[in-house]
């Protein structure tokens, strides 16, 4: 399949079509490509338009256009554009990590756009001191190596497998491996960039309780403590959301455990998704 960009700011966004109908558009997080959805859009696809977008700084897609004024905001913003330039109406988000994060900003500024979200593992407040920390050792870390170190890549595969995964799936660490070490040391700065966006992002808890778009969140059974621990004490307090627990998984839960990621998935759009294509028809 050829490459596809949209140009805008003088950089381009690279993005992925495949299938037909009701609009998916899928956005990953921070280190990872429109690959980490390959299962989901390989077994979706056969019922629904699925659009992979890969973030500034990430897989095919340019360098960041504006470094002093990157926020998760303007990282919402720019994929609202690609959705202007797809002529898209209406369409449903599944964002992974701060993916989801940047999905659920892109909601509340256009929320008659989106028929359903789905969010995979993803921070729904500020980011914690101990988190702040950790990113701050890593960007110190690859600044004075100039690259991911062997230390850092073992690091980020032991946190977002679970020790299943490591025992079971030997292949799985291996190819995050291979593709941590892709990383082109010219994508580092911007990589930073988005980095302290999310490091300096705001809660976004008190907004989205209220949202009318039904909400799916999936949580890794083995997921950061401190991120299934909140989504556990305030799943209450949503007003259309239904939290599930991803048994056997950590942070890549679409990768650890695909085929359970993408029944919940396909049992949220047809219970959401189609009721509301339905209801703009009447």
């Amino acid at each position: 399949m050829s490459p596809t960009y949209f140009k805008y700011k003088n950089s381009e966004l690279h993005y992925q079509i495949c299938g037909q109908g009701p609009t998916l558009l899928f956005i990953q997080g921070l280190l990872w490509d429109k690959n980490l959805w390959r299962s989901q859009c390989q077994a979706l696809s056969k019922f629904f338009q699925c659009v992979t977008v890969e973030l500034w700084e990430h897989g095919l897609s340019g360098h960041i256009p504006d470094h002093s004024s990157c926020t998760l905001e303007t990282l919402a913003d720019d994929i609202w554009q690609l959705t202007r330039h797809l002529k898209l109406k209406k369409f449903a988000i599944i964002g992974f990590s701060v993916g989801g994060t940047i999905g659920v900003h892109l909601a509340l500024t256009h929320p008659s756009s989106i028929m359903a979200m789905m969010l995979l593992n993803t921070p729904l407040s500020e980011e914690p001191a101990k988190g702040k920390q950790l990113y701050d050792d890593l960007m110190n870390n690859v600044e004075r190596l100039g690259k991911l170190s062997n230390e850092t890549i073992s690091d980020i595969i032991d946190n977002c497998l679970s020790l299943k995964t490591k025992e079971n799936h030997p292949l799985i660490p291996q190819q995050i491996r291979k593709h941590l070490e892709s990383i082109p040391t010219s994508n580092i700065q911007g990589i930073f960039t988005l980095c302290r966006a999310v490091i300096n992002r705001k809660s976004i808890l008190d907004r989205i309780y209220t949202m009318d778009i039904p909400i799916q969140i999936m949580i890794g059974q083995e997921e950061n403590p401190l991120v299934l621990k909140e989504i556990q004490k305030i799943q209450h307090k949503f007003k259309n959301a239904h939290v599930v627990i991803i048994p056997g998984s950590a942070h890549l839960s679409m990768i650890e455990q695909p085929d359970i990621v993408c029944k919940i998935l396909m049992k949220h759009l047809n219970k959401y998704l189609f009721e509301t294509i339905l209801s703009d028809s009447d």
